[in-house]
């Protein structure tokens, strides 16, 4: 009876176009696991998305920007006094990168990030809602301590526009009662010579003060902080369907296996037919999978610039490059996959040809 191959034939086709749509779907799945869900991996790559691109001066000018709001020369009401934290609205773009440059080199937030990962990883193994990151910064305040906190000052300084005939007026104006010293009030503007010098020391005095108090170990955000973010239901969540993306996602390379076994159970009956329902569908793959990460260099900036359209549009874009560069290096393996697959079909199509069996005369 031929009803039992022909039943055999049309399973084994079956499974061969499921291989072939699984086969980069599963790739996909484990190539994102194998970073996103590994403790080095993830903070590997989250340092070189960091080094590669500017998202670190980007973010903090823009936190800077909301903390401070949109008006650098707003003045206490009562005092007349204004902020000296308010000159970090004068840096601009080069002065924050500078400024990354002298405080927050890669020695210095590369275990920040190891952390965080530690940290992110306990919380997926614990029972608790939120993780709990804490950052040292012992390196940071000795680095402040150096060069690196006086030119960082320089940057700071220099950022400030020159004061004007009316802003030194109102300068002398508003410290005829009080003595010279670092209590003066001050203009948000660069004073003349010489009560620059004077000015230098107050700013310099000021973020000192700052930096120096900092605590030995810092906690990211606390857990109120991140209740009002995200409810503790939420957030448990959140966490059980991460832990069941890392189950699947880290096994799903054996689902292809799994089919090829069945391929190979249903339909192969010597080394020709093999060798033909192998590379067929190892073919098909490789060409499948070849067009995903170039397909993702498309769609993934125009996904996080329409995810984030709410955010300011200096930060997005830094924001839209690591993400992309995140992307390009969870993804690169894809190439090799690609061909690795598309070569293995070829190799088994070719010995298809070469055991195929001769006709008898």
């Amino acid at each position: 009876m031929r009803t039992q191959p022909c039943l055999s034939r049309l399973l084994g086709l079956s499974l061969v176009l499921i291989f072939i749509i699984l086969t980069p779907v599963s790739l996909w799945l484990y190539d994102f696991g194998s970073v996103v869900f590994d403790l080095e991996e993830r903070a590997d790559l989250t340092v070189k998305v960091l080094i590669k691109t500017d998202l670190i001066p980007a973010f903090i000018a823009s936190q800077t920007a909301e903390i401070l709001g949109e008006n650098p020369r707003a003045e206490d009401q009562e005092s007349g006094q204004s902020d000296v934290s308010a000159v970090f609205n004068f840096l601009g773009e080069e002065d924050w990168e500078q400024i990354q440059f002298e405080m927050l080199p890669v020695s210095i937030y590369q275990p920040w990030v190891f952390e965080a990962s530690d940290s992110v990883e306990n919380w997926l193994s614990n029972s608790q809602p939120y993780p709990e990151i804490v950052l040292e910064t012992d390196q940071f305040k000795e680095r402040w301590n150096t060069a690196h906190g006086q030119n960082t000052v320089d940057v700071i300084f220099n950022a400030l526009p020159p004061c004007t005939a009316q802003d030194v007026e109102d300068f002398f104006r508003r410290n005829e009662t009080e003595s010279a010293g670092l209590s003066m009030a001050l203009n948000m503007c660069r004073l003349p010579s010489p009560f620059d010098e004077l000015q230098y020391q107050i700013y310099q005095r000021s973020i000192s003060f700052v930096v120096s108090n900092l605590p030995d170990d810092v906690q990211v955000l606390s857990e109120e902080e991140m209740e009002q973010i995200y409810s503790e239901k939420k957030a448990f969540q959140l966490k059980n369907r991460l832990l069941i993306l890392r189950v699947f996602s880290l096994n799903a390379i054996l689902l292809p296996g799994f089919v090829l076994l069945l391929i190979t159970i249903i339909a192969v009956r010597s080394i020709h037919t093999w060798s033909i329902w192998w590379g067929i569908p190892l073919l098909f793959s490789g060409i499948l999978t070849l067009p995903v990460p170039f397909a993702q260099n498309w769609l993934v900036p125009w996904s996080v610039n329409l995810i984030f359209e709410d955010i300011p549009a200096s930060f997005r874009s830094e924001l839209i490059l690591a993400v992309v560069e995140a992307n390009n290096e969870i993804f690169s393996p894809l190439y090799w996959q690609a061909g690795l697959l598309f070569l293995a079909g070829i190799l088994l199509l070719l010995i298809a040809i070469i055991s195929r069996p001769k006709r008898s005369v």
